[in-house]
């Protein structure tokens, strides 16, 4: 996947650590990643944020 592709996408983990070293996504930064899985699932207004951009 290209990385302007990922980085516009709505990235969620369920493990951020490994999301941050393994993959396409290593490129990535934290501030790139959505909320965690664990939070989102019980909150789903957590994304809110990210739904314009």
């Amino acid at each position: 996947m290209p990385l302007h592709v990922l980085k516009s996408a709505f990235v969620t983990t369920d493990h951020r650590g490994q999301t941050l070293r393994r993959g396409k996504s290593q490129h990535l930064v934290e501030s790139d990643l959505g909320p965690d899985l664990m939070d989102l699932c019980p909150d789903p207004s957590l994304a809110e944020r990210h739904r314009e951009a």
